[in-house]
């Protein structure tokens, strides 16, 4: 089956323009009236925040094992 030629890009779409995605949560986030550790709260609870934070050094202690 023969193969098709590589499409070529245009140079002036070679690069991204704009803000990038993690800059524009950054100030999005800086923009709220609430910390994100309060919304983390509301949303989840103190008794699951507190299990993430007894379970989440095993995991990285797990991940680490194997790198």
């Amino acid at each position: 089956m023969p193969s098709s030629p590589p499409i070529q890009i245009p140079a002036h779409l070679s690069k991204p323009v704009g803000t990038p995605g993690p800059r524009l949560l950054e100030i999005e986030r800086s923009k709220a009236s609430f910390a994100p550790a309060e919304l983390q709260h509301y949303l989840y609870g103190d008794e699951y925040i507190e299990r993430v934070k007894r379970i989440l050094p095993v995991i990285e202690g797990e991940v680490s094992i194997f790198s």
